[in-house]
C-alpha cells in the first residue's frame, strides 16, 4: 500500500482500516493528508490534499509492476516528474496518463504555501487485463488493445484536461455514508467508472479525425459552460446568456449538456444546487438563509422543499443527521 511504503519513510504513523490506509503530512511540512485505497486487479487509489507551508517531494516506485498512472488535479497547481525524469506542471482539471517500467521512479513535487488535492488511479495492467477478459465484450475489447499497446511501447505520456462528467465521478468516490464491505463495494465501482471514463476520453483523442475534433471543441465549451455556472451558481444569467457566454447556440448548449451529463441545462443546474447545498451542510456553519443565498435561490422555504423532494429529509434535518451518524474513519481522515 503506498501510503505504508510512505508513512515508514517520513517516519509517520499510519491509520489502517478494511483497504483504506491514511497518513498525515509530515509537521514541518504542512497540514494535510495522503490516503489510498487497494482494490481487486491491482487498482489503487491515491489522494493527497492539504496545504504546505514547504515543499515536499513524494517518490513513487514499482517494484516489479508494470504501472499505469492517471493523474487527476482537483485544484490550484502540483508538478509531477516522469519514469523518464521530465518535470510536468499540472494546472487546475489537468489530467496526465503515464506508464511506469518496473524498479523505476517518479516523483510528486509540492510547492511551498500551496494547496494541492491530488486523485491518483493506479493501475498494474498484467492484472487489470484479467478484469477486463473477464468481462463477455460483444464488440472488439478497445481497452484490452489500448492497455497491450501500453505494454508494448514501454513507455506512455499523455497530458489534456479531463472531462466534467470525470469530475464528478472523482467527487461522488468519497460521497458515501457506507461502511466496511459496503464501501469497499461502493468505492470500487466508482473507480472502475473512473478508469473507464478516462480510457474512453484516451480512445477518443486517438481517433484524431475532424468529427472527433469537432466533438472536443464543443465538449470543451460545454465544459466551460459548466464551470462558469458552477463558479456562479449564486449569481447565474439566463440559458441564452450562457449559452451565448460559451460560444454556442442554446440548442447546441442544451444537446451538449443532455450527451455530457443526461441533464437539460436546468436539470443540470438544480442537481448542482442540491449537490452544493450537501457541501455547505457538510463542511460549512452557514444557517440556512446564508445557504439558500449561496445557491442563487430567493426563498428559503423553496430550497427547503426541493432539498427534501430530492433527499426525503428538510435540510436542517440532514445536517442533524449527519453531524450525529458520521462515519468514525470518515472524520478522522478527511
Amino acid at each position: 500500500m503506498f501510503v505504508e511504503r510512505l508513512s515508514e519513510q517520513f517516519g509517520l504513523s499510519c491509520l489502517k482500516k478494511d483497504n483504506e490506509g491514511v497518513c498525515p503530512f509530515p509537521p514541518n511540512k504542512g497540514s494535510g493528508y495522503i490516503r489510498s485505497s487497494i482494490f481487486s486487479n491491482g487498482i489503487e487509489i491515491i489522494e493527497i490534499n492539504g496545504i504546505l507551508t514547504s515543499s515536499m517531494q513524494i517518490p513513487v516506485t514499482t517494484g516489479k509492476k508494470f504501472l499505469l498512472r492517471m493523474i487527476f488535479n482537483m485544484r490550484w497547481a502540483a508538478n509531477y516528474t516522469d519514469s523518464k525524469g521530465e518535470k510536468h506542471k499540472l494546472g487546475q482539471f489537468d489530467s496526465i496518463v503515464n506508464t511506469q517500467s518496473k524498479n523505476q521512479e517518479c516523483w510528486y513535487k509540492l510547492d511551498t504555501n500551496e494547496p494541492v488535492s491530488l486523485f491518483i488511479v493506479e493501475l498494474d495492467i498484467d492484472n487489470l487485463k484479467k478484469k477486463f477478459h473477464s468481462i463477455d465484450f460483444e464488440d472488439d475489447n478497445k481497452i484490452i488493445n489500448l492497455l497491450n499497446s501500453f505494454q508494448k511501447q514501454n513507455f506512455v505520456f499523455s497530458k489534456d484536461k479531463y472531462t466534467l462528467s470525470l469530475h464528478d465521478l472523482i467527487l461522488k468516490f468519497n460521497k458515501t455514508n457506507y461502511t466496511g464491505k459496503m464501501r469497499y463495494v461502493y468505492q470500487e465501482v466508482k473507480s472502475t467508472e473512473i478508469i473507464i471514463e478516462r480510457f474512453n476520453q484516451l480512445l477518443d483523442d486517438l481517433e484524431g479525425n475532424e468529427r472527433s475534433i469537432e466533438r472536443k471543441v464543443i465538449l470543451r465549451s460545454i465544459e466551460e459552460a459548466a464551470i462558469s455556472i458552477s463558479t456562479k451558481l449564486d449569481n447565474l444569467g439566463t440559458i441564452k446568456e450562457i449559452a451565448k457566454s460559451a460560444g454556442l447556440s442554446q440548442q447546441t448548449l442544451q444537446e451538449g449538456f443532455k450527451r455530457q451529463f443526461g441533464f437539460s441545462v436546468n436539470q443540470f443546474i438544480a442537481d448542482l444546487r442540491l449537490n452544493r447545498a450537501i457541501e455547505l451542510l457538510d463542511n460549512s456553519s452557514l444557517n440556512m438563509s446564508e445557504i439558500t443565498y449561496k445557491l442563487g435561490l430567493n426563498s428559503k422555504s423553496y430550497f427547503s422543499k426541493i432539498f427534501k423532494e430530492k433527499f426525503g429529509l428538510a435540510p436542517f434535518e440532514y445536517r442533524k443527521l449527519v453531524k450525529t451518524n458520521r462515519n468514525e474513519i470518515f472524520t478522522k481522515i478527511s
